[in-house]
């Protein structure tokens, strides 16, 4: 499984990884971003079968992360991961194709 995960947070980043390895065994392949624009390098030159997405980053905030993010995925599912979901965000963002929320909140 080749998996990036896209999030600004060190200790976010370092769970995502450690759930990631324990529910593929080892068998995985983690990759990390922590700004969007070395996301969508990354995008742009590999391909994910899982992309896990934070919506806020130093260099995007909120629902324009997605609208950048998402001609660039291929055929990676995505996982919305992050703090920052008001369910009209929610909404919105499964109207524009986001199949899977995950709330760091809860």
């Amino acid at each position: 499984m080749t998996v990036l995960v896209c999030d600004d947070q060190e200790d976010d980043l370092a769970l995502a990884v450690e759930a990631l390895d324990g529910l593929y065994h080892g068998d995985v392949s983690v990759t990390q971003a922590t700004r969007l624009s070395y996301a969508k390098q990354l995008l742009r030159e590999h391909t994910f079968e899982l992309v896990i997405l934070d919506l806020s980053f130093p260099d995007s905030q909120a629902e324009e992360t997605w609208y950048i993010i998402k001609p660039l995925i291929r055929e990676s599912s995505v996982i919305i991961y992050s703090a920052y979901l008001d369910h009209w965000l929610m909404l919105h963002l499964i109207h524009a194709g986001v199949q899977h929320f995950i709330d760091k909140c809860n």
